[in-house]
C-alpha cells in the first residue's frame, strides 16, 4: 500500500532453517559425546511486515519485522526421554536505502 512517500507491505513465504539444539540439564551441558543434539531442517513459514518512507530523491528509511516458525518436532534421546521442540525466530531491522 503506497501513500505519498510511504510504502507499507506484508510478506510471506517458505523458510528453511538449519537449526541445531543441544540438551542442557540442570544448567550444565552433558559432558563429551553424550550431549544429545537435535536438528530441525524442516520447511516452515516466514512472514513479515514493513514500512518504507522516502525522505529524499535518493534515500529512504525503512523498518521491517520478519519472523519464521517451524512445525513442532518430537525428539527422543538414547535414554528414552522425549522432548517437543518448537522453533521460532524474529528479526527487527532498520535501514537506510540508497536509490540510484
Amino acid at each position: 500500500l503506497a501513500v505519498d512517500n510511504a510504502l507499507a507491505y506484508l510478506t510471506a513465504g517458505l523458510a528453511r532453517g538449519d537449526i541445531r539444539h543441544s540438551l542442557i540439564a540442570n544448567g550444565n551441558p552433558s559432558n563429551g559425546s553424550s550431549t544429545p543434539t537435535f536438528y530441525n531442517k524442516n520447511l516452515g513459514l516466514a512472514y513479515g511486515v514493513g514500512l518504507e518512507h522516502r525522505v529524499s530523491d535518493r534515500y529512504s528509511l525503512r523498518v521491517e519485522y520478519l519472523g519464521a516458525v517451524w512445525p513442532t518436532q518430537t525428539v527422543s534421546t538414547n535414554g528414552g526421554s522425549r522432548y517437543d521442540q518448537k522453533d521460532r525466530v524474529s528479526f527487527l531491522s532498520l535501514g537506510l536505502n540508497l536509490h540510484y
